[in-house]
Parts: C-alpha cells; structure tokens; sequence
C-alpha cells in the first residue's frame, strides 16, 4: 500500500479482505497484493470526479470517520490514514 501511495500515488479507497491477495515468493516470504482498483484515485487528485466526490468503500472496513461525515451530508476527501485505517479492520 504504502509503494501505491508514494511511487503511482494512488489511494485505493476501498481495502476489505476481498481486495487483499496473498502469495508466496519463491524464497518462502509472503506477500500481501491489493486488488480491485475501481474505486481507486490519484493522491493528487482535485476531487471533483464522480468517484472522489462519493463515500466509498466496504462497510466494514470503512474509516468511521468518512463513513458518519458522509451521512451528516459532510463528504471529507479521502486520505491515506483513510486507507491505514481500513487495513487495521482487515487485520482485527
């Protein structure tokens, strides 16, 4: 997530245990893929494209805090602790 973020600078704005991958490298390692880019943006993004301008996300595993803005009619623009958080809820 974090190489996402720093080197395509992308969010991926809706991670959930369905968009997570799991593989081995030929050493023994795992390795953790995300998936499922649909709901994905640009870090730099102005925010002013259908999918930056709506809540997204699994329910879930979605940040709490984007979650009750969105229903109080306050949209937030998504961050990467947004994103930090949602993995946290895959990981409980």
């Amino acid at each position: 997530h974090k190489w996402l973020y720093d080197h395509p600078r992308i969010l991926h704005r809706d991670i959930s245990t369905s968009n997570m991958m799991w593989r081995r490298t030929v050493d023994g390692h795992l390795r953790g893929v995300l998936n499922d880019f649909d709901l994905s943006s640009f870090r730099d993004d102005t925010g002013t494209s259908s999918v930056e301008s709506r809540c997204t996300g699994t329910l879930p595993y979605m940040t709490y805090e984007l979650f009750i803005d969105h229903e109080n009619g306050n949209p937030r623009k998504h961050l990467y602790r947004h994103d930090l958080e949602s993995i946290f809820y895959v990981v409980l």
